[in-house]
């Protein structure tokens, strides 16, 4: 077999998926893409939270896109908040903040 070289990025994404609980601190460099539920806090470049994504912890991102539910603090750069977003806890950011009609925001 032929070996070619890898390139390895750090900006890539993970996924934690429908009928997935993480329990503990997440950190990534890349993007994260919340479908089930993670306890903790949650720090990376890029954060998507899908409509059946819950973060139960403090969020911290360069951008954030939330659809789902989020219970804790929100440090984003630019920040949007989709209309099917629940979120209970104060919103922190910096650049751009759009909350869409329907977002339910507690904080």
């Amino acid at each position: 077999f032929k070996s070619t070289p890898h390139h390895v990025t750090e900006d890539g994404t993970s996924l934690i998926g429908e009928g997935l609980n993480i329990e503990g601190d997440l950190i990534c460099k890349g993007k994260i893409e919340v479908a089930g539920i993670m306890t903790g806090s949650v720090k990376a470049e890029n954060i998507n939270v899908f409509e059946t994504g819950s973060i139960i912890g403090g969020v911290k991102a360069g951008r954030f896109e939330e659809f789902g539910f989020i219970e804790g603090e929100v440090y984003a750069d630019d920040n949007n908040i989709g209309k099917t977003a629940t979120i209970k806890g104060d919103i922190f950011f910096k650049e751009n903040l759009k909350i869409d009609e329907g977002a339910d925001c507690d904080g």
